[in-house]
């Protein structure tokens, strides 16, 4: 599968190891930082009985 993706990138593009796993990323697009796909995320915060009080659509 690596071979095939590698194959179809375009000229000076390689494949490069992870710097981390999917909870990482999730963990990284959660957060308040600055992100290029922060405002794709949805966030929503939630009260101790389990109700979703506000969602707030990229405020990444």
């Amino acid at each position: 599968m690596t071979d095939a993706l590698a194959d179809g990138l375009p000229a000076g593009c390689r494949l490069v190891e992870p710097r981390g796993d999917a909870l990482d990323g999730a963990v990284l697009l959660a957060g308040r930082s600055r992100h290029p796909y922060g405002d794709l995320v949805s966030r929503f915060i939630i009260d101790a009985g389990g109700i979703v009080v506000a969602g707030e659509r990229g405020r990444g």
